[in-house]
């Protein structure tokens, strides 16, 4: 998850520096039920709420959530029309509420790692004492420090966008749905997308 405005050079949160590209790790506590957050990390309708930084914002969202599905989103810029970015990947492991894995790649080639390079990501949920949940978020795989440093940048923003979302859900308390009600694709996109865009 790149950010277009990091600055290579300085510290990201979660970069550990060196000569080689290191684990990207992320820690983060939110004040919502780590069944929320699992939630909000699972369902198709909640993930393209918070997805994205503020200026990539996630216009199409489609998951596939259980072991060897696929997941896939398109990521559109705020400022510049048309220009769009396409992730996607499968999940590995997933063990509700408590832990999700899966594949990261950028598809299209307007992006710095270019297309078919396979990152990994983890993400388990701690439950806190005080109601709330710790996120331990980690991504590897990166080709360059300038890779790991720029995801570093667009996640927290992702994950600051998360945590608006989980206060929001908090306050206006909808109702969960459950899985057979749950859709597996959501766009925003005027057109519904181009015709591939879907799991597959």
């Amino acid at each position: 998850m790149s950010d277009r405005n990091a600055k290579h050079s300085d510290a990201c949160p979660g970069v550990e520096h060196g000569d080689s590209p290191r684990p990207l790790r992320i820690t983060r506590d939110f004040n919502a039920p780590r069944e929320r957050v699992w939630r909000a990390w699972t369902q198709p309708d909640a993930i393209i709420r918070w997805h994205g930084p503020k200026f990539y914002p996630a216009a199409e969202v489609c998951a596939d959530v259980r072991v060897g599905g696929a997941w896939r989103a398109c990521l559109k810029s705020d400022n510049v029309e048309d220009v769009v970015l396409w992730q996607s990947g499968r999940y590995l492991v997933v063990t509700p509420p408590e832990h999700l894995e899966f594949t990261f790649a950028w598809e299209t080639p307007n992006h710095e790692d270019g297309p078919g390079v396979q990152t990994h990501v983890i993400v388990r949920l701690e439950e806190l004492a005080n109601g709330g949940t710790r996120m331990h978020f980690s991504q590897t795989g990166f080709l360059s420090i300038k890779s790991a440093i720029s995801h570093s940048a667009g996640w927290n923003g992702t994950f600051d966008r998360l945590a608006e979302f989980l206060l929001d859900e908090i306050v206006s308390q909808p109702p969960d749905l459950s899985p057979a009600e749950t859709p597996t694709q959501i766009s925003s996109l005027s057109n519904g997308g181009p015709p591939w865009a879907r799991c597959a």
